[in-house]
């Protein structure tokens, strides 16, 4: 979190910003840049943490005195949908757009919570790529850059990066902040504060089941003829339950949204479904999808081209990377459809 998303990704981003700036025939200022990070789409599940557009020219005109005010989820997201932002008003071989997918790359592999000997491989080399064209083109080597050179040597000691990612468990201070900010006790505040912290964290121990969290809003219980997946249902089923939203581990799936199959026909790229209708049976959950076809990786958005099929399937949701979903993303001025890993 401190390295990667509130360190070396704002820094990057903010200096090649700063560098498009002054080519003024690439016509980057403050309001070019916040009118692209307000319009553009980020989809449901990252609409939380969509980038604030409050850049100022001095931002970019002084990037060493001018911060970035973005949280780290904020900077994650920015450096994710970055080429999709400004990729159109950039040439084709820009060196800087391809150091933003180096850093994002780096970062993929650090936020996975599966490691293998290729990926660090992967990893050492995009390292090796993005300090290289960070000193060249910016003449500065950050501590940041330092501690980025040891994460392959903490990995194989210590197992994946995202075990260690304080980015969770700051979210666990939100509660004694909210509670430090209306006490009126001023006698030993951190330690009574820490006891309740240590109490809750038992309690929510105490009653986890270690089981899949399932809530289900809205929806009816239907006759198998009258739901879409009618004609992929058994005939010995007369009824089902067809729920508007479930939420299962802290993952919304609802109509539209973007699922990544597991068994996908194509060795070399992922599979893609739109939630038609989500059906319930038994317990089990069968998600209906509409079929999206992987074209191909664009290298320079560092996203996969998929264009919407006709054809529908009907898988389980254990057939399914349930750990996220996806939304479309389209850079400016274009109708083609893509999808940020």
């Amino acid at each position: 979190m401190h390295d990667i998303a509130e360190g070396l990704v704002p820094t990057t981003i903010q200096l090649v910003l700063s560098h498009y700036h002054k080519n003024k025939s690439l016509g980057f200022n403050a309001s070019f840049i916040n009118d692209r990070i307000h319009l553009f789409a980020y989809g449901y599940i990252d609409r939380k943490n969509r980038p604030c557009a409050n850049f100022t020219d001095g931002m970019l005109s002084k990037p060493s005195t001018h911060k970035l005010k973005q949280t780290a989820s904020q900077n994650l997201l920015l450096l994710r949908s970055f080429s999709f932002l400004f990729g159109d008003n950039v040439p084709a071989d820009c060196e800087y757009m391809r150091m933003i997918g180096h850093l994002l790359n780096i970062a993929r592999i650090l936020m996975s919570t599966i490691i293998s000997d290729h990926m660090l491989v992967t990893l050492e080399e995009l390292i090796r790529l993005y300090e290289e064209s960070f000193y060249n083109k910016f003449h500065r080597r950050l501590n940041k850059n330092h501690h980025l050179d040891h994460y392959i040597q903490c990995i194989k000691k210590s197992g994946n990066m995202k075990q260690y990612n304080c980015l969770v468990f700051e979210q666990k201070n939100k509660p004694n902040k909210n509670q430090s900010s209306t006490c009126r006790n001023f006698k030993n505040i951190c330690k009574n504060l820490a006891q309740r912290q240590c109490f809750t964290m038992a309690i929510d121990l105490l009653d986890n089941p270690f089981t899949d969290s399932i809530t289900y809003y809205g929806g009816n219980l239907v006759k198998r003829e009258h739901c879409c997946s009618a004609r992929y249902i058994d005939l010995c089923v007369p009824y089902v339950f067809v729920p508007k939203k479930v939420t299962i581990n802290g993952i919304d799936f609802r109509k539209n949204l973007l699922v990544c199959i597991k068994n996908h026909d194509d060795e070399y790229y992922p599979s893609y479904g739109i939630i038609v209708e989500i059906v319930v049976m038994n317990t089990t959950i069968f998600l209906l999808l509409k079929l999206c076809k992987t074209n191909g990786y664009d290298d320079f958005l560092e996203a996969y081209e998929v264009a919407v099929e006709r054809c529908e399937k009907i898988v389980s949701f254990e057939q399914i990377h349930s750990h996220t979903n996806f939304a479309f993303w389209s850079p400016f001025g274009s109708d083609k459809k893509y999808i940020s890993r």
